[in-house]
């Protein structure tokens, strides 16, 4: 009885044992997640990384998608620039034909008929200039230093300093600050590259650089590069200073300032001198202006390069400068979403003070037409290129985002075997005890009748 007993007990509590572990093990098989418990630790901490991972890339993807869209209306904009631009072409070129009547007397003629047509197209760019995708401007100005390579701090050299940069627009604000003491040096403005045969008046090869601020031969070179620009700025020549002076030492810092405004209709130069010089600069000014060393010109329009060029005037010692574009439109680099990339402000220009009433008018507008388009050109190659680059990075991390899903499914389905195995285990071991309870019960009901009822022959009949 005692072992009966006994194993139908233990028989018991291995059943219910196995009950409760089978429960715990169907709640977590049928709520989906394994780790309700939170008992696998690791498991834990990786799921929960994988999570936070792809939300991760899941954001920076939705917020590169807006910027696709984004750049995608700047594409579409760019287009209809590109019709616009035509259009323009086209009437320009009808106001070439000798047999259009020019204005006379304040009556319309047919090229005033072509330039208002032309004018109304002018509006329709500038409307297109102000647009905007969920507050953010499609376009915008960059702004340009020109300052490191027009810096000359060679002691000993008399080469002249020449920098090109594309500001992707025909017209702006250059500042110009210039201390060259009181050895004169020039500052030169162009639109466009120069002409190749002043290359070579750039190669350091070319001069003797050996230390004399007078040298006759270095001075005579430098002085037939200077009358050779402003043979090459009467074309594509914006501002140039002149040989111009300060008080001090160049190191002394007394900038005298030039902010050029220009666009292809005009130019406009507001000096302003340092208070170290008195009236020096003023008076340089007018003197220089008169002689026509100092001068302006209205720029062609035919390229958005802007080339600054810094010459020795009668000498080769140091000068102070510093120069910087800004564009009339706002400067509108944009930070690329989720990264530190910079995607640069993408601009064209909107020919808003261009006539084609006359037939020199009209030669002018085509010819700024031409540099226009060369710039469309560039910023819609640059546009394609980016949604190609960005269309591309989403792709990639569509591609991640679906390994981080099969990474958070592995575990998963690690987690859904092993509790699949015990579940398995406590359905066996619960099947054991129920038939190892089944069996005590059973002996028991066989071993009570042989303790209990005995046979009894007549030798030993009660009744004896």
């Amino acid at each position: 009885m005692e072992l009966t007993n006994y194993s139908f007990l233990n028989a018991r509590n291995d059943y219910n044992s196995s009950l409760v572990l089978g429960n715990q093990v169907t709640k977590r098989i049928s709520s989906g997640d394994k780790l309700i418990n939170k008992e696998d630790v690791g498991a834990l901490g990786q799921k929960i990384g994988l999570r936070s991972d792809r939300l991760h890339v899941n954001s920076r993807r939705i917020t590169l998608q807006n910027f696709i869209t984004f750049l995608d209306s700047q594409q579409k904009s760019l287009k209809q620039v590109k019709g616009i631009y035509d259009r323009m072409s086209i009437l320009a070129h009808k106001a070439l034909d000798p047999t259009f009547t020019e204005s006379a007397n304040s009556h319309s003629s047919d090229k005033d008929l072509l330039n208002k047509e032309f004018q109304e197209l002018s509006v329709e760019l500038d409307g297109i200039l102000s647009k905007r995708v969920n507050g953010q401007l499609l376009f915008g100005g960059k702004s340009a230093d020109f300052t490191d390579g027009l810096l000359d701090e060679a002691s000993t050299g008399a080469t002249p300093q020449k920098i090109s940069i594309d500001v992707g627009t025909t017209k702006g604000k250059m500042t110009i600050e210039l201390s060259p003491g009181t050895a004169p040096d020039q500052i030169w403005m162009f639109q466009g590259e120069l002409p190749a045969e002043l290359n070579e008046y750039f190669d350091a090869n070319t001069y003797l650089n050996n230390g004399n601020f007078f040298d006759p031969t270095d001075s005579a070179r430098l002085q037939d590069l200077n009358d050779k620009l402003y043979t090459a700025f009467e074309k594509n020549g914006i501002f140039t200073t002149g040989p111009w002076q300060t008080q001090g030492s160049a190191d002394a810092l007394n900038y005298d300032k030039f902010e050029v405004e220009f666009n292809t209709c005009d130019v406009k130069v507001t000096p302003s001198f340092n208070g170290n010089n008195g009236a020096f600069g003023a008076n340089l000014y007018g003197t220089l202006t008169a002689n026509k060393s100092l001068r302006t010109n209205v720029p062609s329009g035919e390229s958005t390069i802007i080339t600054m060029i810094g010459v020795n005037s009668g000498n080769t010692a140091i000068y102070r400068v510093n120069a910087s574009f800004e564009p009339d439109l706002p400067y509108n680099d944009l930070e690329v979403p989720g990264s530190s990339d910079i995607y640069p402000a993408i601009s064209f220009g909107n020919i808003d003070c261009s006539n084609i009433n006359e037939s020199t008018k009209a030669k002018r507008v085509l010819e700024n037409l031409q540099g226009e388009l060369d710039n469309l050109n560039n910023s819609m190659a640059q546009v394609a290129a980016s949604q190609k680059r960005y269309e591309y990075e989403i792709e990639h991390m569509e591609g991640i985002n679906v390994s981080y899903e099969a990474a958070g499914g592995r575990i998963s389905d690690a987690g859904f075997a092993r509790e699949a195995t015990a579940l398995a285990r406590s359905s066996i071991k619960k099947g054991l005890a129920t038939q190892v309870m089944s069996n005590s019960s059973n002996l028991k009901d066989v071993l009570i009748p042989l303790t209990t009822n005995h046979y009894r022959s007549h030798v030993l009949s009660s009744s004896l």
